[in-house]
């Protein structure tokens, strides 16, 4: 795992240094998924969420396959575990994987809502700097529950009018 991360780092370095005035790193890039996608197998998700949360820079498409694995029945937990390492370790993901995780947690779906609820509960919302975000995301999730219900009242009242006039 440590020389995995240190060739990373290289790596990156080496582009960053040749292309100053290029975002793209492509052999960076293709070290770093070939890397994540070999490690998704590993049963230990251990090795995965630390490459994650270790390496210099994690490009959109990492992103995407932390997405794709909690979309899985089989890996769900690993998917979950490495938006946590990408929230806490990779500043520039942190909203973004946030809102993902945030999302997953008012799913439909139970067997990733509450993976999901207890992971932000148990894990995140005992950060500082995660605390607003968290806490504006379930604000704002109540007050469209609320909403929903309001507008089915009243909904089921213009109903009962509508009979009431009709019989």
């Amino acid at each position: 795992h440590g020389l995995a991360i240190q060739y990373l780092y290289e790596l990156y370095a080496l582009e960053k240094g040749r292309a100053a005035f290029q975002p793209a790193k492509p052999r960076y890039n293709k070290a770093l998924q070939t890397l994540l996608r070999g490690l998704v197998d590993v049963d230990d998700s251990r090795y995965l969420t630390s490459v994650l949360a270790e390496a210099p820079v994690v490009d959109a498409e990492s992103t995407t396959l932390v997405s794709e694995l909690c979309e899985r029945e089989d890996k769900r937990q690993v998917g979950l575990s490495c938006l946590r390492a990408l929230i806490v370790h990779q500043p520039s993901w942190r909203t973004q994987c946030l809102s993902r995780l945030l999302h997953h947690t008012a799913a439909e779906n139970e067997s990733i809502r509450s993976p999901a609820v207890r992971l932000v509960a148990n894990k995140l919302f005992p950060k500082p700097f995660l605390v607003a975000s968290i806490q504006r995301f379930a604000v704002a999730n109540l007050r469209r529950a609320c909403q929903v219900e309001v507008d089915q009242e009243e909904g089921l009242e213009e109903e009962k009018k509508k009979e009431e006039k009709e019989g």
